[in-house]
């Protein structure tokens, strides 16, 4: 009994520490008071919300989060202030798809990478158990959640419930949808699944997508394409553009990018690599054109890429992981308060809010935090880690004798 204990007391320390780190955020973190405390998006969650609980379903809510009804739905169940709902939903979802995510990396990943690659989840601005304690009237966790489960259930091979997991999570977020989508062609030409098999995924898939065409609240009129060309344009008009998205993407891929990021093992890598990678690249994608949000959009779908990233720590040199990753921590303010927006209407901010991530402030936050990473960067550079290594494993092996 001991042994089996002992064999899973990381998962008793992850459990320990998510609920932990909920817990100072829940008490340390002052909610958002900007909009009547809903913020911007989450003034249609709210409407929604008001919908379920006054049946009154004719209002006019903004597309596309007027399909985003899963959250809003689930809230209305609860017998309490819609507030109190939100969160306490936001917080439940944010803590199993930190558990999900660490026993998903544990599959394939010893402890201290599966460690430091689950940080993200319980640190980073928009983490799942942090964010919704300053903005309670979102629907990322649960779609956070459910991507944990389907990265799960690719890990273990089950592509059927990986891809229901993406399929139930466009009810949050539609993004799910076109994950569905790219995992299932791209297993039909690895020949991971059969021909009958993929039509039957793709079966399900479809059913989703007619049926997301019907699912609404409210009066509900938009275009996701107009959307996507509307955002690309704004964001690709100018080097400004580029470089925020540069430095978006960077908030959460540095860390991992500068400890080692290797394209040649991606050709002789297994199927789940492959498919984590993939998932990478369609994140950085749907982070691009999916919204002016790039820092969170690429961030929520971080489960589905996660196992890519863990692959490319193996066998390098922990002390170096460790300080990108602490670099990370940092780079994401984990121990800061998430302050006020300094305008309802971003204009250039170098304080408040969008001073912490580069997509709707000054443009010199965006070059801080370049030139953060290539601090960073020319520090290790001139780090013997290998030798460092040594030196400390000596003074702590001398202490003991």
């Amino acid at each position: 009994m001991k042994i089996k204990l002992y064999r899973h007391i990381d998962f008793v320390l992850i459990i320990t520490l998510s609920l932990l780190t909920t817990y100072f955020y829940f008490h340390y973190q002052p909610q958002i008071t900007a909009g009547n405390g809903k913020g911007w998006d989450g003034i249609s969650y709210y409407q929604i919300y008001q919908n379920y609980i006054d049946q009154n379903i004719s209002s006019s809510v903004i597309h596309p989060f007027c399909k985003r009804i899963g959250l809003p739905f689930l809230a209305a169940q609860l017998k309490i202030s819609g507030t109190k709902a939100f969160l306490y939903l936001n917080l439940f979802f944010g803590v199993l798809s930190i558990l999900l995510t660490y026993a998903t990396l544990r599959i394939r990943h010893g402890k201290f990478i599966s460690v430091v690659c689950v940080l993200p989840l319980l640190f980073y601005i928009f983490s799942p158990i942090r964010f919704p304690n300053y903005y309670p009237f979102t629907v990322d966790p649960p779609a956070i959640f459910l991507y944990a489960i389907a990265i799960y259930c690719l890990a273990k091979k089950n592509y059927l419930f990986a891809t229901l997991g993406l399929l139930v999570s466009c009810f949050f977020r539609e993004s799910g949808l076109y994950y569905a989508i790219i995992l299932n062609i791209i297993l039909f030409f690895m020949g991971e699944v059969s021909i009958k098999r993929s039509l039957l995924f793709f079966l399900f898939i479809g059913i989703v997508a007619i049926s997301m065409i019907g699912v609404q609240n409210g009066t509900c009129n938009g275009s996701q394409l107009n959307a996507i060309l509307t955002w690309a344009l704004l964001k690709f008009r100018s080097f400004n553009g580029i470089l925020k998205i540069l430095s978006a993407l960077s908030l959460t891929l540095a860390p991992f990018v500068m400890v080692a990021f290797d394209f040649k093992n991606i050709k002789d890598s297994d199927v789940v690599f492959k498919l984590s990678f993939i998932m990478m690249i369609l994140s950085i994608i749907m982070g691009t054109l999916g919204g002016l949000d790039t820092t969170r959009i690429f961030y929520i779908s971080y489960p589905l890429y996660v196992l890519f990233l863990a692959s490319n720590l193996e066998g390098k040199n922990k002390l170096k992981i460790t300080f990108f990753c602490a670099g990370g921590l940092i780079a994401n303010s984990f121990l800061s308060r998430i302050p006020e927006p300094e305008n309802y209407i971003p204009n250039n901010d170098i304080s408040g809010l969008f001073s912490l991530f580069p997509d709707h402030g000054h443009i010199a936050i965006s070059l801080s935090i370049i030139v953060y990473w290539i601090i960073l960067g020319i520090i290790s550079h001139y780090i013997d880690w290998d030798l460092l290594k040594l030196y400390l494993f000596k003074r702590l092996h001398s202490k003991k004798i």
